[in-house]
């Protein structure tokens, strides 16, 4: 399959990870406006810990009346040492901008469609060679 004709499951039920090894992730003490910061303590060297940050922007009440969308991000570093022994570091993102009246069942579903976009099949070719068809 392509994205061409991708298919993702509506209302899924939950979507959940098997195998692999717990890693946990604490709070650092780096400053992060409307957010925190996490580290994988479980990783000796400091240059090599993954982190995760997240932040979070309540949604606001506008001159008209109106409400602004509500703004969540988590960002994903994970890095590495390549061949020649430098730091070299992936990143990956979520951004989520949601009105303040999308109601919490909607939001879930919203967002557990989205994630299979991560990992279902139909998108793998993007992932890995960055394919559009």
């Amino acid at each position: 399959m392509s994205l061409q004709n991708a298919s993702l499951a509506s209302n899924p039920t939950s979507l959940s990870v098997t195998g692999g090894t717990a890693k946990s992730f604490q709070v650092t003490g780096e400053e992060v406006k409307n957010g925190v910061a996490l580290v994988d303590i479980s990783e000796t060297d400091p240059r090599l810990r993954r982190k995760i940050t997240v932040r979070s922007v309540p949604s606001k009440l506008q001159p008209d009346g109106s409400y602004s969308k509500e703004k969540r991000w988590v960002t994903f570093r994970v890095p590495s040492l390549d061949a020649s022994g430098n730091v070299v570091v992936d990143i990956y993102r979520y951004e989520a901008n949601v009105a303040p009246t999308t109601v919490s069942t909607t939001d879930l579903n919203q967002r557990l469609t989205f994630s299979q976009t991560l990992f279902d099949t139909d998108f793998e070719t993007f992932h890995t060679t960055g394919s559009l068809y």
